[in-house]
């Protein structure tokens, strides 16, 4: 399964699927691989890999990122790996690495992920809407039409008044009191921290190329991708009688609602791919079969399965030449957030240490920027005639929130 840029492979699946039963069975303790597959276990855990990669690639095209440091503490906050004096164990945590058949790294891109998540998902729950009988009192008041006369009296038809009083000047100043102050102005240093800051560290040599080509060789071979039709039918019988009725002429999808089945649909999968999803067996009949070809009834373990070869798609491999632009722009991703949360967490450090603004700018060797004396809505009142960057609006809020 491909989301974006990025393949969920077999063995990725079967491993979170293992692990995710394993959780299950502090549960249900007699819980084996076929109950949980049956119950849905499989396409729940694949529709939270598809739906967790979609929310973070979404969010890291928006900029943004998770430093190692928010990981660390993510990972030492789990109950479950703290030891009796309530720190984090680093024994716990490899016993469960190994128990659980998973990897440091792993763990890390799940925590990211679920992070990236959380900060796209959380801010929209609780929104709502108006409900009806709150909204139509008010939307019906714009139907309501009104006829009136007015008329003006000149000021000049008043005879002028006596002079106000000291006090009263006091009072009408101190009523209109914004008139005659000047609001609060600050003067904002700041300095960009942009990729073309790491552009010439992250550029891949000839050697990361090939490196990574070797590291992604699986990727560039040529593969063949099939769409298959699949019934599953209680008994041998009753999937002997489908696949006679499949050859005789009718089509999978009808003869499967003919004895009230329906035919699931599996598109563009490799032989792997088909493997987990149905049984190794079913997958090698399958795919040594011809377009057309009607398979079974074979025994799984949900019960006897009839396939259909729908059609084969065969798909070129790919030389270190073809793959380059591709390979390029994926190092030039990954060392330009490696570099940027790198400076990131020089910054944070930076700042817990007390360091002032021109030793940060100066040792990350950043462009320091400031602005004219601004109002808290970004706006200069010596040129109103300038809005401020819709970008720069955080900078602003932050800087009036802050002491001097």
């Amino acid at each position: 399964v491909a989301v974006g840029d990025t393949n969920i492979h077999a063995p990725e699946l079967q491993t979170r699927a293992r692990s995710e039963m394993e959780s299950y069975r502090q549960q249900q303790p007699t819980l084996d691989m076929a109950q949980f597959v049956a119950g849905g276990g499989l396409e729940g855990t694949l529709e939270r890999i598809t739906s967790g990669l979609a929310l973070e690639q979404f969010a890291r095209a928006q900029g943004m990122t998770v430093n190692k440091k928010a990981v660390d503490a993510e990972i030492a906050s789990i109950p479950g790996l703290q030891g009796a004096d309530g720190k984090f164990s680093q024994q716990i945590y490899q016993r469960l690495l190994a128990d659980r058949r998973l990897t440091d790294a792993g763990i890390r891109a799940d925590v990211t992920r679920e992070t990236l998540s959380q900060q796209l998902i959380v801010p929209t729950i609780g929104a709502s809407q108006v409900p009806v009988n709150v909204a139509l009192p008010y939307a019906s008041l714009l139907l309501e039409k009104r006829n009136g006369q007015f008329g003006f009296v000149p000021t000049g038809a008043f005879a002028a008044g006596a002079a106000p009083t000291e006090a009263e000047i006091a009072t009408q100043y101190q009523r209109n009191i914004a008139r005659y102050t000047v609001p609060e102005r600050r003067v904002i240093r700041f300095a960009h921290v942009n990729p073309d800051l790491v552009k010439a560290s992250a550029t891949p040599g000839e050697a990361d190329i090939a490196q990574a080509y070797q590291s992604q060789r699986a990727k560039f071979l040529p593969t063949e991708k099939r769409n298959i039709r699949q019934v599953i039918l209680p008994t041998e019988a009753a999937a002997t009688a489908l696949v006679a009725k499949i050859r005789s002429g009718t089509p999978i999808v009808d003869a499967a609602r003919a004895v009230g089945l329906e035919a699931a649909s599996f598109t563009g999968l490799e032989k792997s791919g088909y493997a987990a999803q149905s049984s190794p067996a079913l997958a090698d009949a399958a795919f040594g079969a011809p377009q057309g070809a009607v398979i079974g009834p074979l025994k799984t373990a949900l019960g006897f399965a009839v396939a259909r070869v729908e059609s084969i798609e065969k798909v070129a491999g790919k030389s270190l030449d073809q793959a380059r632009e591709e390979l390029v722009k994926a190092i030039v991703a990954d060392k330009t957030a490696v570099a940027m949360a790198k400076i990131h967490d020089a910054l944070d450090d930076a700042i817990a240490d007390k360091s002032t603004f021109d030793e940060l700018v100066a040792d990350q060797k950043l462009k320091g920027q400031s602005t004219p004396p601004l109002l808290p809505n970004g706006i200069d009142p010596d040129q109103p005639q300038l809005k401020p960057s819709p970008d720069f609006a955080p900078v602003v809020a932050a800087a009036f929130a802050a002491e001097q």
